[in-house]
This record gives structure tokens, C-alpha cells and sequence, in this order.
């Protein structure tokens, strides 16, 4: 999982306030000024959600490539469209679906603790 520093720090980025940063101690921003032109907090947050989907992505894809790799399912996609792979696939789409739902409302804490690769809701 990322580290609060980094999402600390491409929050920054977005921002377009890195270049107003002197340092960091720890998970505290010191600023060239001494000010805090921003609260980041939002943005963290939102980067933190963007993470936890991409994180639930990738599973997606590995156990959708576990079913059948990209090649086969283009090959099987021209020859036989209905395919039972396909809704192996559909499931997978729809769970990984769903943990995003689930992770939506969790606090930023809980979701950073959550096990996306062992969470039941792939069952």
C-alpha cells in the first residue's frame, strides 16, 4: 500500500504546490513561508481512494488472466462468444465491482488495512 508521505506528496503535485514545500518531517509539511497555502487532507484522501481501486484492479486482472489470458480471450471472443470463460470473467468484473463499492465507505484507516487479494466479497 502507499505511504502517506508520497500520496502527501502527489497531492502536492496536483495541487501545483510542491514547489512551495521546504521539507517534510515526518508526515508534517514544512512550508518556505511557514504557511500552509493549502489543506491537503481532501486531496490525500482522494488519492488514497484512487489507490485502493487501482489495488482491486489489479486483482481483477490477475484472476481474470488465472481464467484465460488476454489471447485466448480474444481468440475465444471471435470464435465462440458465449463462452462459459466469459461469465467466470463477468464475475470477477462484477466482485471487483463491488469491493470498490465496499471500500467507498469505509474510513481512510479501515480501507488501508482492508485485504483486497483475501477479502470474502471474492467468494
Amino acid at each position: 500500500m502507499i505511504d502517506n508521505i508520497y500520496l502527501m506528496k502527489q497531492a502536492l503535485k496536483a495541487a501545483g504546490e510542491y514547489g512551495n514545500v521546504l521539507s517534510f518531517k515526518g508526515e508534517t509539511i514544512i512550508w518556505k513561508d511557514g504557511a500552509t497555502p493549502i489543506d491537503i487532507s481532501s486531496a490525500v484522501a482522494l488519492l488514497r481512494r484512487d489507490n485502493h481501486v487501482r489495488t482491486v484492479k489489479a486483482e481483477a486482472r490477475k484472476r481474470i488472466e488465472a481464467v484465460a489470458p488476454v489471447w485466448k480471450q480474444v481468440n475465444t471472443a471471435r470464435e465462440n462468444p458465449s463462452d462459459p470463460m466469459f461469465k467466470k470473467i463477468d464475475a470477477i468484473r462484477d466482485k471487483s465491482e463491488l469491493i470498490e463499492a465496499h471500500l467507498a465507505t469505509l474510513t481512510d484507516s479501515e480501507a488501508g488495512e482492508y485485504d483486497i487479494e483475501n477479502s470474502p466479497l471474492w467468494d
